[in-house]
């Protein structure tokens, strides 16, 4: 009997996660969906948008209501609708045997980490970042030197128009404060790196921006400190730039310093003299992302389980230090 996997969602992520499985595996499965509007127009892998094309005329496709999410029974979950409604999701599978995969990030009551924990469910979230050779190299790096570093800058900027060209930015969730959008929430992946390597700091400092100009009920920027016991992790992070970049900095008591390029795939050490690493090419991160969560068995989700603790209670004490316009502990 086929596998039944279900989609929750399918926008630009949801329809990654679909066309990469549906390439892979085919007809192994048994495909679904829940989303409210039945009609979903086809995205290809260029995230070039069809509009005379609906997703049903490309995959096999069965379209559920939400009443029947509890009713049937679904082998792999993947939860890609907006962040204000990931963790409303996930607690519709947590005492099913379903493994799920949620984009990330995933935010929750702190005071619910144990129902998450005391659950029967496996889920991974979406930090695909975390799977790069460039990201494995600067870890190892950083294992190696740990004691040497005397500060780290985290420099993100992205285009928050230029994302899907298809439709008004002001429409997605990223731009909606209500469906969890935001720079702190959507830019996150680099914080999960700093505590992927380090864990929790000891106190952090959060400092969110909004563009006037724009007229969005989100942060557009935001600037953040995190304090460990001999050094500080920089976050500056703006998601209104068109000068695109990912640098990881990492410089040493000895001014060494080691830059490491997350977009272009390199890393540029320099003192008086530069050098420039090229790393190999990656296989397609959400593929090795994918074929990790098939895989995948309930004793790896012990590791992941810390991991979305750590990265919850960040962010949400990231929120309040913002807010409260102070430097607060973890």
């Amino acid at each position: 009997m086929k596998k039944k996997i279900l989609f929750i969602g399918l926008g630009g992520a949801g329809q990654r996660h679909l066309r990469i499985i549906y390439n892979q595996y085919g007809k192994k499965f048994k495909y679904f969906a829940y989303r409210k509007k039945r009609k979903t127009n086809y995205l290809d892998k260029n995230f070039n948008h069809h509009s005379n094309v609906y997703l049903n005329d490309v995959y096999p496709i069965n379209y559920i209501t939400y009443c029947s999410i509890d009713k049937l029974k679904f082998d792999y979950v993947f939860i890609s609708n907006p962040t204000a409604f990931h963790y409303k999701f996930l607690t519709l599978f947590l005492k099913k045997k379903s493994k799920i995969l949620i984009e990330k990030p995933l935010i929750f009551p702190v005071n619910k980490f144990s129902l998450i924990k005391n659950s029967n469910a496996i889920f991974f979230v979406g930090y695909q970042r975390r799977l790069t050779s460039i990201f494995l190299n600067l870890s190892s790096e950083i294992k190696q030197k740990y004691n040497e570093i005397h500060k780290i800058t985290i420099n993100v900027n992205s285009y928050v128009p230029s994302w899907h060209k298809y439709e008004n930015y002001k429409d997605l969730y990223a731009c909606k404060s209500k469906l969890g959008g935001g720079a702190l929430l959507t830019e996150c992946h680099e914080i999960d790196m700093v505590l992927a390597i380090f864990g929790l700091p000891k106190s952090i400092k959060c400092s969110r921006y909004s563009d006037k100009r724009l007229k969005l009920s989100v942060d557009t920027k935001y600037i953040l400190i995190a304090n460990y016991e001999s050094f500080q992790v920089t976050f500056n992070v703006n998601m209104f730039n068109k000068n695109i970049k990912r640098l990881f900095i990492i410089t040493y008591n000895n001014n060494k310093s080691s830059l490491y390029d997350l977009n272009n795939n390199y890393k540029k050490s320099y003192k008086h003299i530069s050098k420039k690493t090229y790393f190999r090419n990656d296989i397609d991160p959400f593929k090795k992302q994918i074929d990790l969560f098939f895989k995948n068995k309930k004793s790896d989700f012990k590791n992941e389980l810390e991991k979305v603790y750590m990265n919850n209670l960040f962010l949400k004490k990231s929120f309040q230090s913002a807010k409260r316009k102070i430097q607060i502990n973890l």
